[in-house]
């Protein structure tokens, strides 16, 4: 590629100078003529080097256009003066307008060589991301495929076993496979209900988990994991005696209303902090999704932590 670059500049440079005045390059000295394609050839190898190095470091520190072509037209020009400043006998400032069209083709030959490079960088982080994401997924299909099987090597009398392995089957899908595309409400509630049938199961006695979900049916849609984390939260920082968490939600044909609440121990006065970093998500994903279609409010007592999330579906 640099000497690809090398010729082809080279050769452009001599056509626009010596056609039109008619110079035959060959009787220019044997200094000026070693200087110049030296200079050439070198100076191409180098950009080439400068210019990889320069799109790595753009895409990882995120660099504007502005910054990163104008690296890109700055180190070119450079070099193409300190080359004819090497190989001209007298001096530059004499022989100023027939220095810009060698500065131009220079300039527009890197910016071709920097975007030839980049297209192929680009291409090659797509590639590999696909390659990652195609190994990704090759761990959650098969880790399906034995949860199906364990599903059915266990005896149809122990209906807990075979629901918890469901269950988890149809949480880790919601998780996995759906990613951020919308789906129906009665899908993410599905999602839902997976995880608190898991965590009854888990916990038995030692918490109580109340769930009234009021679904419509209907085909509304709803961008996913939205519903889980006040869940999941919940949950996690439920403490007290008795300890319980209480699930509500609501839909109408305009909305969802999810209302979560969960006791919480005297000794721990870090549970369902709200600047935590699930809850923080949580409000940036909504932001994001749905600018000025919901309302997040949280609510702190000494033995208790509610949540309320009403989304705007339509």
């Amino acid at each position: 590629m640099p000497l690809l670059f090398a010729v082809i500049l080279f050769l452009m440079i001599r056509l626009t100078n010596d056609l039109p005045t008619r110079v035959h390059y060959l009787s220019h000295s044997w200094r000026f003529i070693a200087i110049e394609l030296t200079g050439v050839v070198a100076g191409s190898f180098v950009c080439d080097y400068l210019a990889r190095k320069w799109i790595s470091i753009t895409i990882s520190r995120n660099i504007g256009l502005l910054s990163e072509y104008g690296v890109v037209i700055m180190v070119p020009t450079v070099m193409c003066i300190s080359v004819m400043a090497m190989s001209h006998d007298v001096s530059l400032a004499k022989e100023l307008p027939d220095l810009i069209i060698p500065i131009v083709i220079t300039v527009l030959m890197s910016i071709w060589l920097y975007l030839t490079l980049k297209s192929r960088f680009l291409n090659k982080l797509y590639a590999e991301s696909r390659l990652k994401l195609l190994r990704a997924q090759f761990h959650p299909h098969f880790l399906f495929n034995m949860l199906n099987t364990i599903y059915f090597t266990i005896d149809e009398k122990n209906v807990k076993a075979r629901d918890t392995v469901e269950n988890l089957s149809n949480l880790l899908r919601s998780q996995l496979y759906e990613g951020d595309r919308k789906v129906t409400v009665e899908r993410e509630v599905s999602a839902l209900n997976s995880y608190l049938e898991l965590c009854r199961m888990r916990f038995g006695f030692s918490i109580e988990i109340i769930s009234k979900i009021d679904l419509r049916k209907g085909w509304e849609e709803i961008h996913p994991h939205l519903l889980l984390p006040l869940v999941e939260n919940a949950v996690k920082h439920s403490g007290g005696n008795p300890r319980r968490v209480t699930v509500r939600l609501m839909q109408d044909k305009d909305s969802i209303e999810l209302f979560v609440e969960n006791t919480v121990s005297l000794n721990n006065v870090d549970s369902n902090d709200e600047s935590g970093l699930g809850l923080s998500n949580l409000r940036m994903m909504l932001q994001f999704l749905y600018t000025n279609k919901y309302e997040l409010m949280t609510e702190k007592s000494d033995n208790h932590f509610k949540a309320y999330l009403k989304i705007v579906v339509r």
